[in-house]
């Protein structure tokens, strides 16, 4: 009671005086953190770890510090992401580093969570990134504005000759795409072409990217349907000059696009400190 009436007297002293209790700040949130993390220099000899993998609880891979820098500030699947890095020294691109990281019991559940979600959409992994970049390798950097020379997938002045997928079909094994389809790869000594079912024109998109010598493909044909697509490997001029898969067959097309972008400046960076 008597702490009561204190507090209560020095608000009504404060006010009269025309002053107010400040209210405190409140503590800055934490910096989202793996709990551990492991860097070391790729040995000669050693087994590599290979490319990015997002392990049930943590992160792992065997790659320079540009590609760990692409995984953080880029999308995954970004394309010509290497042209969009700036500045940072020659061992940047090309010191190979083993790296294992692994996410706290606390970010677990939401670590789980977003491991399934589309590229560009894993958060939660990308600001591990970049806490684990900014301690381990003093990284400060900051965005500029910049341009990417691309392509618009749109369909043929013909229409399109496409099948919509059966609703609920089962689906063959091979890579989930990430509207929900998947692609099966060309078999070894089969014909040219590659399948791909229950796609969307998004989905079909981002397979012809992976083959359009680091130009993006964006979907741009309107079309709203998942389909069944059988995609032949012929070159032809008219398809564009970056692609290698037959889009006549399909009564689509490409059309050059200058796509809105950011480069990412490298202010500062030193190499991995020790475990």
């Amino acid at each position: 009671m008597l702490r009561r009436i204190v507090t209560t007297a020095l608000l009504t002293c404060a006010t009269a005086f025309g002053q107010s209790i400040p209210t405190p700040a409140p503590a800055p949130a934490k910096p989202l953190a793996f709990e551990v993390v492991s860097i070391r220099p790729s040995q000669p000899g050693s087994p590599p770890l290979g490319g990015l993998s997002i392990l049930p609880d943590g992160y792992r891979t065997g790659n320079s510090i540009s590609v760990i820098i692409q995984d953080a500030y880029f999308p995954q699947n970004d394309w010509n992401w290497e042209n969009r890095i700036q500045g940072g020294p020659s061992w940047l691109f090309h010191d190979p580093y083993d790296i294992t990281a692994k996410v706290s019991d606390a970010d677990l559940p939401e670590w789980t969570r977003q491991r399934d979600l589309k590229p560009g959409q894993q958060i939660l992994l990308q600001q591990m990134l970049q806490s684990m970049l900014a301690d381990r390798c003093k990284l400060v950097a900051h965005r500029v504005p910049s341009t990417i020379a691309g392509f618009a997938l749109v369909v043929g002045k013909r229409g399109p000759h496409l099948t919509l997928s059966a609703p609920g079909a089962t689906l063959p094994p091979g890579m989930k795409l990430p509207d929900g389809g998947v692609v099966v790869p060309r078999r070894r000594g089969g014909p040219p072409e590659i399948h791909v079912y229950n796609a969307t024109m998004a989905d079909l998109s981002g397979e012809l990217s992976r083959g359009s010598a680091g130009h993006p493909i964006i979907d741009k044909t309107g079309l709203t349907g998942h389909y069944d697509i059988v995609l032949p490997y012929d070159y032809d001029p008219a398809d564009g000059p970056d692609t290698h898969w037959d889009l006549n067959t399909l009564g689509l097309r490409l059309e050059p696009l200058t796509i809105p972008s950011t480069n990412l400046v490298i202010d500062h960076i030193e190499k991995p400190s020790e475990n």
